[in-house]
């Protein structure tokens, strides 16, 4: 089974390849573990990108990311690097630890990062506000990002943040996640087996998880993200990254969630709070 992965990843590296997998893989790969005469329980595998901290972000080849770092610099943002977490922490464990009422003007898109960064084992908190919400909210820095190395963004046409919102989400697979940039929000999306599509609400005191959209996907796309059938440049600058495609394991993104992350005691979210 590792060998298939290798192949449809294109490395051999295990640590890489651990990154890489979704979660359907790795569970696979657990099982299939767990059955082997040579399995540890006391020392599992766990689903983690590299482990070094990175204590100063520096520039790199990717000419997007340094255009990032330079708006987070010139902003004075504050660096928090990001660690490992020692076990892979399930999908509801993610939520619960990053999830609540956002009392922020708006943490949506870093807090959809948040939970992808949690997803590669990296333990990455958010609802910072400030200036880092300002600089990761602001549609120039959200498109560079869509354009970064690695990063697999799918566009779709239209005149109208409605029928670019509603174009992208047809473009939804059955078990991958995917971070949906449309309108005036930002949230991760999934299709399920059964053709349902749902976000993932991270900003609500009370109901956030996994939520369906209505049976007219417009319907959310306006309620919820914004989304309008006033003329726009949306099929410019919104996309939706196919987060099991792309790679989130490099020291560029992991340097810019040092600049999202937020010591625990420090998150602006509470009972109190609510999405936006």
């Amino acid at each position: 089974y590792v060998g298939e992965l290798e192949e449809r990843y294109g490395t051999k590296n295990f640590e890489k390849l651990l990154s890489k997998m979704n979660d359907r893989e790795y569970k696979h790969l657990m099982d299939l573990q767990s059955k082997s005469p040579l399995y540890n329980k006391n020392a599992p595998l766990t689903k983690t990108g590299k482990s070094d901290i990175i204590t100063v972000p520096k520039n790199s080849a990717d000419s997007k990311y340094n255009e990032i770092l330079k708006s987070l610099n010139i902003n004075k943002v504050d660096y928090n690097p990001v660690e490992s977490h020692k076990k892979l922490l399930t999908e509801s464990e993610i939520i619960k630890a990053i999830a609540g009422g956002d009392l922020t003007k708006g943490s949506c898109a870093s807090v959809g990062l948040a939970y992808i960064g949690q997803k590669q084992g990296l333990n990455v908190l958010d609802f910072r506000d400030g200036t880092s919400r300002q600089v990761f909210a602001g549609s120039f820095n959200l498109h560079r990002l869509s354009e970064m190395q690695g990063i697999k963004a799918l566009r779709a046409k239209g005149a109208c943040s409605l029928t670019v919102g509603n174009r992208l989400l047809k473009q939804c697979e059955v078990g991958k996640e995917y971070y949906l940039c449309v309108g005036k929000h930002a949230a991760i999306v999934k299709k399920t087996p059964e053709g349902v599509l749902q976000y993932l609400e991270l900003q609500s005191s009370t109901r956030s998880g996994w939520t369906n959209f209505d049976g007219n996907p417009r319907y959310t796309l306006n309620q919820r993200f914004g989304c309008t059938q006033k003329s726009s440049a949306s099929e410019l600058y919104d996309f939706m990254i196919d987060i099991d495609e792309s790679d989130f394991t490099t020291d560029d993104f992991k340097s810019l969630l040092g600049f999202i992350n937020t010591a625990d005691d420090k998150q602006r979210k509470g009972s109190y709070g609510t999405i936006k």
